[in-house]
């Protein structure tokens, strides 16, 4: 676990940042991003970070704006006009800590030290903390989450942590953040929930199994609600506590079609794996993409680190297993442009795809094909022969901005 928990060695493999600054914070989530095509997660940290809802002041900003997304999953939001939006699922990687009765948030106490790598050649976010709460308790833990590359239904999260008093009543909860979701939900269960949007019809499924051990010893959680886990015990300076937590999720394009199963079975041959076998298959399927996809300059470190970066974030955005979608403008990293695919995306992505990917440029190819009869729609109504695609598609290829 230890060695897992390093970043590459190479320096030009790995962005850094170290400490929280609430004017940068929401950039730097997007930056460091994880996503596999299919399922995107903003770099949010997990412990500490507070909640988040939807203030009704228009000019507020949050610090942190904590996202997961499934591609393809637009529905109608209720706004004017009415624009297709790529919808939030529940946010799977937040962990509350709870000592002597008082939530640890970044807004109290002292953050001794809060970095987070980005590691491009395994594609892993890396997260150290030390932070002391405002009644001297210091918590001193690190993260390591992924998104698969090797299996797209699934993403994992490992936290460990210590603390350096004995007798301290903590709680653990571990949570998939429900909070903003526009979906209504159609199936709770201990280990699995599904939703529905109710302008488009489409659906997903989200599952997960989380596992708590304490001095290496199995600790049996409280269920009080579905996909939330909770444990309570009493600290004993320096010993270990670690969470490790496996997600799973389908999505559903037709009303009729119901995502459950496929997100449980994905979870179910992940548990088997467990997450060094999960880890190894996602590092594997990396270092394959690399070995296509690396460009490699000499004698220039900043320029190499930045050349990856793209790279990175070009592999992350492409799923050729899915023609029915493509790269938005944002990809799966945050809500700017609503996840729409621009007019022009394949002008500056395609030559990427087609040197490095073709299966990737491939299925983006086949989106514009699919979205063909809204185009030749679209050109009708204008008066006009042939075909026109709208200036920002969603996933029906149809009007999502002039």
């Amino acid at each position: 676990m230890d060695e897992a928990l390093r970043p590459t060695p190479d320096a030009t493999w790995v962005l850094e940042h170290d400490g929280y600054n609430v004017l940068t914070e929401s950039a730097l989530e997007s930056r460091f991003a994880l996503s596999n095509g299919f399922l995107g997660v903003r770099a949010s940290r997990a412990v500490s970070r507070g909640p988040t809802w939807v203030s009704w002041l228009g000019y507020v900003k949050w610090a942190s704006w904590p996202r997961c997304y499934v591609a393809g999953l637009f529905d109608r939001p209720n706004t004017e006009p009415p624009v297709p939006a790529l919808v939030p699922v529940a946010d799977w990687s937040r962990v509350r800590i709870v000592l002597d009765g008082q939530p640890q948030l970044l807004a109290d106490g002292k953050t001794l030290l809060g970095c987070r790598r980005l590691d491009m050649h395994r594609g892993l976010l890396l997260g150290e903390l030390i932070h002391r709460s405002t009644n001297g308790i210091t918590v001193e833990g690190d993260e390591l989450r992924l998104v698969s590359l090797a299996d797209r239904a699934a993403a994992m999260q490992i936290l460990r942590f210590t603390l350096d008093r004995d007798g301290i009543d903590v709680k653990l909860e571990a949570t998939f953040a429900m909070a903003g979701m526009g979906m209504e939900p159609e199936r709770m269960e201990p280990n699995l929930g599904a939703w529905r949007a109710e302008g488009s019809g489409k659906g997903v499924a989200m599952a997960g199994h989380a596992t708590l051990r304490v001095g290496g010893a199995v600790l049996v959680p409280e269920r009080p609600f579905s996909l939330r886990w909770i444990w309570q015990w009493r600290s004993i300076a320096g010993q270990r506590v670690e969470l490790d937590r496996l997600v799973a999720v389908a999505r559903a394009d037709m009303p009729g079609f119901d995502p459950a199963p496929v997100a449980a079975a994905a979870l179910e041959r992940n548990r088997v794996l467990g997450w060094r076998g999960m880890l190894a298959a996602h590092t594997t399927a990396w270092r394959e993409r690399w070995q296509a996809g690396d460009i490699v300059i000499e004698g220039d470190e900043e320029m190499q680190r930045a050349v990856r970066f793209a790279v990175y974030h070009l592999t992350s955005a492409a799923n050729p297993q899915d023609e029915r979608v493509s790269v938005g403008a944002r990809a799966l990293t945050g809500d700017a442009y609503f996840g729409h695919v621009f007019w022009d995306t394949e002008i500056y992505l395609l030559p990427f795809y087609t040197a490095v990917w073709p299966e990737a440029a491939r299925a983006m190819l086949m989106y514009r094909f699919h979205k063909l009869p809204a185009a030749r729609a679209k050109a009708a109504a204008m008066g006009f022969k042939g075909a026109l695609y709208a200036w920002e598609s969603a996933d029906t290829g149809e009007i999502g901005r002039a």
